[in-house]
């Protein structure tokens, strides 16, 4: 009985962000600025508790709820369900925390937001919470499309301007061909197996060989899975998106958006395909690791080359959802385990950067590094803010990241893979010392100001720079509001304290394990009503608990990456810096921001793809 009024929850973390949007757009014109805000920032509050109290309710058991009663009958889903564990809804929950932040972050940056932009970030926490806890493959696909509408609107909010227009033109078009390729994926398994229940469609192949049919509905739910998540091929979109979309909304893009679509990956994978006939495993782990190793080294070779803030973090952004990939691709639950408390981790502390990068926009009206040189001074705790946060990228123990990165080389070296180490490690590296570069060029003066740029990216839009916020400039520089300091402070805090948390690796390791069971999922979805749900599922493995020379490993990286970041400062090092450039030049000139060629390497990366899932799944 417990386990019934318990699974109500359920529905109601979804409902009441929905309620609250739909009450502020419909009512905000009654309410003052004040009343929409706090209305706002409850409602968010809110759905974090609910999605928090899911993530310990269904540890150790799924669950399962059946909209209107449709249970399965005779081994037949006709319903919808909602099928949770503490992965899902931990993710739900992260959504949540980075949507309240956002939202408190908005009452001072925005003078003229009204109840449109409170009422859009409550329906893309509503959606993304039903991505997380669904069970059915076309309301899977339909909550990550609701996701992205909103997320078009948000980076589109100051169309009146060329780079938002820009940006939310670009992000809309890639990403609707990425949903529209999931529909047809949902189409073919359905053809193939006559159902969209997640455990019914992985139950009617389990035990098969893969046909074409098959193949190609891998191909077109995976790939466009990975648009959304911005993996290389497919990424184009996202440094035109988080460099035109307002700060707050990038908070959402850089913390949620981008892990729904790897998360999106890795549970139609687990309960879908992992069961065919062929040991197709391994031959996965390869191709996914491919995908995520490219991402991990693009991104932060990319990162390192911009002197755009936004455009910057987007691609540390970029960098880390490969390490998450590689993570999750090695289709182990102790990988799995370490990406997804490094998806927690980093997305913490990615949010507190994009935030403090606003402050320094809201302060100085620009986010070019290089304009801003020596403009820092006045900003400290920003300043303070900026440099933990790169150094949290960098894996800086104890925060929660340093022991997400502890079990997935673990991971790593389980499957016989020691160098993957190396690869994390270079990327982490670079990605955070672009980072530090900026805070020590802005606070410190350091470096060059305007100069020939060699080590530049994409050239930098003074539409995305400049982006009209709906605040005068004319007080730029009065004093910060603390609705905009402490968000950033608080999200370092949360990723600290989860880090000193006794047992974090072992919850996320027993997650890891119950979300990557096929069986033991299929078993609580399916069984017939009134049947106990399953109370334990697989063996779990055990995880390494953080030793000296793991924690010597972090520090490290944290010392590696404060040393890119002084090279790339040092007056001396200039034709490193010019060589450097010109040997990545061909990589920057891919970024053109031309949505034909966008959706050019979209088409060509779909293609990639299904060489490959024919190749793996044969």
């Amino acid at each position: 009985m417990g386990l019934v009024s318990t699974s109500v929850l359920l529905p109601i973390s979804v409902a009441v962000p929905l309620g609250g949007a739909a009450l502020l757009a419909g009512f905000s014109w009654l309410l003052p600025r004040r009343a929409r805000d706090l209305i706002a920032i409850a409602v968010a509050l809110a759905t974090t508790a609910l999605t928090l109290s899911l993530v310990a309710a269904s540890a150790g058991h799924p669950m399962i709820y059946w909209f209107s009663g449709w249970r399965p009958s005779a081994g037949m889903v006709i319903g919808i369900d909602y099928a949770a564990g503490p992965l899902g809804a931990g993710m739900a929950s992260l959504a949540g925390v980075l949507a309240s932040a956002a939202l408190v972050y908005s009452w001072r940056y925005f003078d003229s937001a009204r109840g449109r932009h409170h009422a859009l970030v409550l329906i893309f926490l509503a959606a993304s919470v039903d991505f997380c806890l669904t069970g059915d493959l076309f309301n899977l696909f339909v909550a990550f499309e609701l996701v992205a509408v909103t997320a078009f609107a948000l980076t589109g909010y100051n169309a009146g301007h060329p780079g938002p227009l820009q940006g939310a033109i670009n992000f809309a078009v890639t990403n609707s061909l990425g949903g529209m390729t999931v529909l047809m994926g949902v189409g073919f398994l359905y053809a193939r197996t006559g159902s969209l229940n997640l455990a019914q469609i992985g139950q009617a192949l389990a035990g098969r060989h893969a046909d074409g049919l098959v193949v190609v509905a891998f191909a077109l739910l995976t790939g466009g899975f990975l648009v959304k998540a911005a993996v290389v091929p497919f990424h184009f979109w996202l440094p035109d998106a988080y460099g035109s979309a307002p700060t707050p909304v990038c908070v959402l893009f850089a913390g949620v958006m981008s892990e729904l679509g790897l998360f999106a990956v890795i549970r139609v994978w687990d309960t879908v395909f992992s069961g065919l006939a062929g040991g197709v495993g391994p031959r996965m782990r390869a191709v996914l690791l491919g995908f995520g190793i490219l991402t991990a080294v693009v991104g932060a070779v990319m990162a390192l080359a911009q002197t755009h803030l936004k455009r910057m973090l987007a691609f540390v952004t970029m960098s880390h959802l490969g390490i998450y990939l590689i993570g999750a691709g090695l289709l182990t639950p102790l990988g799995l385990a370490g990406a997804s408390l490094l998806v927690i981790g980093d997305g913490l502390a990615k949010s507190a950067l994009f935030l403090g990068v606003g402050v320094v926009q809201h302060q100085r009206a620009s986010v070019s590094e290089l304009k801003l040189r020596g403009q820092g001074r006045g900003l400290a705790v920003t300043g303070v803010t900026i440099v933990l946060g790169a150094l949290v990228l960098a894996d800086l123990p104890p925060f929660v990241s340093s022991a997400g990165h502890a079990l997935l080389v673990d991971a790593a070296d389980e499957v016989g893979l020691p160098w993957m180490e190396l690869v994390i490690a270079l990327s982490v590296i670079l990605s955070s010392g672009a980072v530090l570069r900026a805070a020590g060029r802005i606070w410190l003066g350091w470096g060059a100001s305007e100069s020939s740029r060699p080590d530049t990216g994409t050239a930098d839009d003074p539409g995305e720079e400049n982006e009209d916020d709906g605040r005068p400039r004319s007080g730029r520089r009065e004093r910060v509001p603390l609705t905009m300091v402490l968000p950033p402070l608080a999200l370092l805090a949360i990723g600290l304290g989860l880090g000193l948390t006794s047992g974090i690796e072992e919850h996320a390791v027993a997650a890891a394990a119950a979300f990557s069971d096929r069986t033991s999922y299929a078993a609580g979805v399916l069984g017939t009503h009134g049947s106990p749900i399953p109370p334990r599922g697989p063996a779990v493995p055990a995880s390494p608990e953080l030793s000296a020379g793991g924690v010597l490993t972090d520090l490290g990286q944290v010392l590696a990456a404060l040393g890119v970041a002084a090279l790339a400062l040092n007056p001396r090092a200039a034709g490193l810096r010019r060589a450097l450039a010109a040997g990545t030049g061909w990589l920057r000139r891919l970024h053109s921001g031309l949505v034909g060629d966008q959706v050019t390497w979209l088409v060509a990366g779909l293609a990639l793809l299904a060489a490959l899932g024919e190749a793996a799944l044969h």
